[in-house]
């Protein structure tokens, strides 16, 4: 195969090459998979799961629990 070892794949939402750190998107269909840390705002530590915000915004609103939300009257 053509491979020199260099990557040449477009990620993040920038669609840049790779650089630095970066952390992947925990969805296993997400288009980008891969986001440079200074573009979603994150820092070290990371968190053990982390989903990009397109993927969240598919996802929809996370279940709600039992009861409902507030004070009792």
């Amino acid at each position: 195969e053509g491979e020199d070892g260099e990557d040449k794949e477009l990620y993040c939402f920038c669609q840049k090459l790779s650089y630095g750190e970066m952390t992947a998107c925990d969805t296993p269909d997400c288009l980008s998979q891969w986001f440079h840390l200074p573009c979603v705002n994150l820092k070290q530590p990371l968190p053990k799961s982390w989903f990009c915000d397109e993927c969240l915004r598919k996802m929809g609103p996370p279940a709600s629990g039992p009861g409902r939300k507030g004070r009792k009257k």
